[in-house]
Formats: C-alpha cells, structure tokens, sequence
C-alpha cells in the first residue's frame, strides 16, 4: 500500500471554515483547548481516498467515470454478507453489465429503479472487504463513502489517535492504497453540521460557484466546468444535484433532513 502522505497529516480544516472549532492535529496527540482550559468532545476527523482491486465493488467502477456507488448496509447471512448499495448514472446498464463481472461480489439483485438511479444487493464473494467493514472494524465511524472510477472518498470520524493509527496499519497489511486528504481535531457536532459533502461534491461546487456557473446569466457552461474538472458533463450534472440535494436536507426545513 502507497500513504502518499506520510506519516504527518498535511492539511487543517477544510477551507472556507471559520468556526473557530477545528485545528490541524500536529505533533501533541491531545485535541485543542477552548477558552478557560475546557477540554471539548473532540475527534478526529479524516478525508481520504482508498484503492484496491478487492475492495467490494470497486472493479465495477473502474472504467464507468459516470457512475457513483454509496453503500448503504452490510447484511451477515450463512451463505456470505450481503451488501446494499445505491448506483446514480447516466448508464447504469452498462454498470449492470460491468457488476456481472466484478469478483468481488456475486448475486447482484436490483431493489429499486429510479431515473438515473438504482439500489442493490449483492453478496460478498472470497476475501472482498466494503469501505464501511474496513473503516468500523478498526474502531472509526464511517460517516460517508462514495465509490467511482476505482476510488472510494471516505469521509470517517477517529476516536483518538491510536484509533486512526491501527486503521492505517490495516491499510498496510491489506495493501489498500489510501491518499490522506485532510486529518485534523474538531468538535465532533460542528463536524456532523457540516459534514453534508463529500471532498468531490464541494469541489466541484466551489469551482463552479468561482467559474460563474450560478451567475445570472451563466459565465460558464457545464460542458466548459466539465473540461476544466477533467470530468464528463454528466459527472459535473450528478455531483452539483447531489450537493444541492444534500444542503438543502440538511440546512431547510424538510421531511428528509
């Protein structure tokens, strides 16, 4: 496995972040004091990338850059776990196609079709493992997980250092290639209040909120953004309506949220 940071986590809290709550976790192992020397309910907050062929799912994804996978559930039965899925695409029968391939998983049954998005169940073949088993055996809480191109971005909360130090071990002894994002302190509800995105989903909204793609009239079109993200004009359609979707639950008064 490649930790193409090293050892020493190189980013603070996500930008634009004023809160006052957050700190890049430097050499001290102790979360950062409030004023008045209260100590918070602090965790560790880490972005990262994870790779591997067996990695449930992730030969599915590995020529199919329109396709996104969230997995939702894994299922212990007798016969093998199962895991539950969601796919968002604009070609979800060749991701079909594609999944009656992967060897890591074997059974695929469709639980729901939707325009542009479908759910699934699979069992789980040989020795694949799901990004949530990986992140919560090792003691994390996996807070979200989006699979795509033959990459998983995984949001996960650590309760301390030793927690994220066995889960990189892990990392090692499996060969899962992991490229940290961001590894910093905070406390843990500004976290869940704000943790709505995935690290692809807010950059292709910051992008394109720069690039005047929301001015009225439009600075730039989504096949234009879509160049300037190296990504299909259907992967920058999907990304911006899933944020939107995602702030929208979480920031206004809705049945979802």
């Amino acid at each position: 496995m490649e930790d193409r940071n090293g050892d020493r986590p190189q980013h603070g809290p996500p930008a634009n972040d004023d809160s006052g709550d957050s700190s890049p976790i430097g050499s001290a192992s102790n979360p950062p004091e409030r004023q008045g020397g209260d100590v918070p309910e602090c965790v560790i907050n880490g972005e990262f990338a994870l790779s591997h062929p067996t990695i449930a799912l992730t030969p599915a994804t590995e020529e199919l850059t329109d396709v996104v996978l969230r997995p939702e559930h894994v299922v212990p039965d007798p016969d093998g776990p199962f895991l539950v899925f969601s796919a968002y695409g604009d070609d979800l029968d060749a991701f079909e196609r594609a999944l009656d391939t992967d060897a890591t998983v074997s059974d695929p049954r469709a639980l729901s079709h939707g325009r542009g998005a479908r759910s699934y169940r699979v069992t789980l073949a040989g020795e694949a493992v799901t990004v949530p088993q990986l992140v919560v055996r090792n003691g994390a809480r996996l807070v979200d997980a989006e699979g795509s191109n033959g990459e998983w971005e995984v949001r996960a909360q650590f309760p301390n250092r030793t927690v994220f130090t066995r889960f990189r071990a892990d990392c090692v002894e499996s060969e899962i290639d992991l490229s940290l994002h961001r590894l910093y302190w905070d406390d843990a509800n500004t976290y869940l209040q704000r943790s709505v995105l995935t690290g692809k989903q807010r950059d292709t909204l910051e992008r394109a909120y720069e690039a005047g793609y929301f001015d009225v009239p439009r600075r730039i079109s989504q096949s234009e953004l879509a160049d300037k993200l190296d990504i299909s004009s259907s992967a920058v359609s999907q990304r911006i309506r899933r944020a939107t979707g995602r702030l929208i639950e979480t920031n206004l008064d809705t049945d979802d949220a």
